[in-house]
């Protein structure tokens, strides 16, 4: 999983202001696939989405597991 060990770190360090600069003022639909961790939320995807998109921006998410879904 990203952000594990430290090379990761740094590079998710580096992506993620990318992300953000590129998702600025722009409305998105996300869609999230058969997720098995809330892990690519929290730790990836939260922070440049966060404060970024514009209003009528949606999130769409499958999963099998109901506590990835309440996590995210």
């Amino acid at each position: 999983m990203l952000g594990e060990n430290t090379g990761e770190k740094a590079l998710l360090a580096v992506l993620q202001p990318i992300l953000t600069t590129a998702l600025t003022g722009k409305k998105l639909l996300l869609v999230l696939d058969d997720v098995w961790s809330h892990g690519a939320w929290g730790d990836v995807l939260e922070i440049p989405l966060a404060n970024t998109l514009v209003r009528g921006s949606r999130v769409l998410l499958t999963t099998r597991d109901e506590r990835v879904a309440r996590g995210m």
